[in-house]
């Protein structure tokens, strides 16, 4: 596949959408991944970005736990791009300098959080303004690890994140 600048894309969307309930979670997002791009997942410890590193792999490449198991940047390759399974948000210091060299040399960020490890609201929401501020692309993922008791505790949860 090739993109109308004649570069060649690895992972295409278009027009994705998706609501939960009435709850519009994705609206019309589109993106590309080049060939050969680095796409990185950063998130709190705990969040399941090396989960997801391995759902999206099939196969267990990568260390899970929720305890901090990553302490250093993982490269794998996912057809014809890499992924950067970074250290978490609230990892040491010296892991979190290494994490944001790797976000800074990301195309694509996926932006892991999951209801089962708490939030911090204070750090989600820097997160956040410093991904805007920096223009890269990116994609907020909200992994729930566990079912919540009923429908109106989850719709509690999923409107306190994207309130």
């Amino acid at each position: 596949m090739t993109s109308r600048e004649g570069r060649r894309i690895a992972l295409k969307g278009e027009a994705l959408s998706k609501s939960f309930g009435g709850l519009r979670a994705v609206d019309g997002m589109s993106f590309e991944v080049e060939e050969g791009s680095l796409s990185a997942l950063i998130g709190p410890n705990g969040a399941g970005k090396s989960t997801l590193v391995n759902a999206l792999l099939g196969e267990t490449v990568a260390q899970v736990g929720d305890a901090p198991t990553t302490r250093q940047v993982h490269t794998y390759k996912f057809r014809d791009f890499h992924i950067l399974d970074l250290p978490g948000s609230d990892a040491r210091a010296g892991e979190q300098q290494e994490a944001e060299r790797g976000r800074r040399e990301a195309h694509l960020i996926l932006y892991v959080v999951s209801s089962q490890t708490g939030l911090d609201y204070e750090s989600f929401w820097k997160d956040l303004q410093d991904l805007l501020d920096s223009g890269q692309l990116w994609l907020l993922i909200v992994n729930d690890k566990q079912p919540h008791p009923d429908a109106a505790s989850e719709r509690s949860f999923r409107e306190e994140v994207l309130s």
